[in-house]
Formats: C-alpha cells, structure tokens, sequence
C-alpha cells in the first residue's frame, strides 16, 4: 500500500494546484485521509512528497488529537470534573459519577449564558452529557486500550449518557480531528450496544 500511495500521489501531485471544489483535488485529499486513518500520521507522512502535507486542504498541521474544551469552562466546574474523571477511572463507582452528575445539573441551574456558551448543547442534560463524554474520551486518548477499558468500566453510564444522536454527535465533536479514534470508538460504543443502528430491525 505504501508504494502504490507513494507513486499515486507523487503522479497526480498537479490536482493538488486545482480548486477545491475539482474532483481530482477532492480525491487526492480523500486518498491520504484514508491512509492516514489506516496507519498513522508520522508513517504517512514521510513517504508524501512536500506538497501534500504542507497543503491545508490535504493534511492537518496539528495531527490528530482530542477536541478537549473542558480547560475553557468556568473554574466552578473544576472541582466536579476532577472527580468525575477520578470516578471514571475506577470500576464500580456509579454513585460517585451520579453525585458529579447531579452536581453539574445543578451548576446549569445558576450558571449565565456566557458560562455556557462553551457548550455544544446548553439545557441541563446535554451539559451533564458533554461533560461526562469529554471525560470518558480523555481518559481514553492514550490509546486504544485506554478507549475500550474506559468504556467497559463504566458500561452503564455510558449508556445512560451516551446513547442516542445526541451521544454520537457528542462523540464525533470529540474526535472531529482524529478520525481513527471516531472510527474505533463509534464501531465499540455501537458493538457495546450504546449506540444503534438507525433503520435496523
């Protein structure tokens, strides 16, 4: 696969010179996108030429990484997402992780708009949702097995919290720059029956 890519890419290099909207740019940039989700980034890109991973359009400057915004929130959730986090690295501690739970509703009760403006979802579950699943994934960027332990420790409050569309749009926000990870994670959270198959009987 490496050479075919290597010469493929090193070929058709020119489409890369070509709008955005052409097919031949959108192609080679769908190309490495799939390679790098199947290998890994510093692999794919040393056998690019220049071009491609200095090209925006084609390749993520930053790398992979977690879409982690809890740092922004207002210092009087810290507390409780430090526990939370502590409670989810640890088997059997489904009232902790309640208690943290129903101290972030109560948080969404007194908080102003501006303090939740750094949410995707602003009602008091959706806060509860997005906390609990930001957490859960960076526990489990480290790797994969990270991931999947931190999923199974804690199987019956991520269903809880992160079944439905709301949990896979929580999800994918979380992994929007790491398509490897989204792939994994919504392949596990829907083998673990978190999430389901829409239009499946």
């Amino acid at each position: 696969m490496v050479c075919a890519l290597s010469d493929l890419v090193t070929f058709r290099e020119e489409g890369l010179n070509l709008k955005k909207s052409s097919l031949r740019h959108a192609f080679l940039c769908h190309l490495v996108d799939c390679c790098v989700r199947l290998s890994y980034p510093d692999h794919i890109k040393s056998i690019l030429p220049a071009t491609y991973t200095t090209n925006t359009d084609c390749w993520d400057v930053k790398g992979p990484r977690i879409n982690y915004f809890l740092n922004d929130v207002e210092p009087s959730l810290h507390t409780i997402i430090q526990d939370l986090t502590s409670a989810l690295k640890i088997k059997d501690s489904g009232e902790t992780i309640e208690k943290s739970m129903g101290m972030i509703r109560e948080w969404t009760l007194t908080a102003s708009n501006d303090a939740k403006a750094v949410f995707m979802y602003r009602d008091a579950e959706g806060i509860a949702s997005q906390v609990f699943v930001q957490c859960l994934m960076n526990i489990g960027q480290k790797s994969f097995s990270h991931l999947l332990n931190a999923v199974e420790r804690n199987i019956g409050s991520v269903q809880g919290y992160v079944s439905g569309e709301r949990g896979v749009s929580l999800v994918a926000h979380v992994w929007e720059f790491h398509g490897q990870f989204l792939e994994i994670c919504v392949d596990k959270l829907t083998n673990y029956r978190v999430f389901t198959v829409w239009g499946s009987n």
